[in-house]
């Protein structure tokens, strides 16, 4: 499965920002899993995460078996310098993981991701809610 996973770090020193990434790369590794693509940016926040304004945003795009994925999982979230994460499985066009492969940038509008939604029910008719009152009155 190719899963992406997308965490925020608070402003670290440049080193230390990037021992951090690197851990987690070297935790995909060491569970298995190939990494497709990855990203690290400086970024400020809407509104305060963990009293941090600022930090980095960090994306990994990966593929690893299904029953590993919760070790990943469990190290993010021990790991004391990432404050927010998201593990989402990822649909990709054929052509997209081609890209992916090639080291080409990855064009965002051609992901897919899975909803599902429940159906709409039919709203009842003024007309039809009368006529059950009246036999429930009479």
């Amino acid at each position: 499965m190719i899963y992406e996973l997308t965490f925020l770090m608070p402003s670290l020193a440049e080193d230390k920002k990037e021992e951090v990434f690197q851990r987690v790369l070297e935790e995909i590794k060491k569970e298995g899993g190939e990494i497709k693509d990855k990203n690290i940016e400086k970024r400020s926040f809407v509104y305060p995460v963990k009293k941090n304004k600022d930090g980095f945003l960090a994306t990994i795009i990966f593929s690893i078996s299904k029953d590993k994925i919760h070790n990943i999982k469990d190290f993010v979230r021990k790991e004391e310098n990432i404050l927010r994460n998201i593990i989402i499985k990822r649909e990709f066009f054929k052509k997209d993981i081609e890209t992916i492969e090639q080291k080409k940038p990855i064009d965002p509008t051609k992901f897919t991701t899975k909803l599902t939604s429940k159906p709409k029910k039919e709203k009842a008719k003024l007309e039809d809610i009368d006529k059950k009152l009246e036999e429930i009155l009479k």
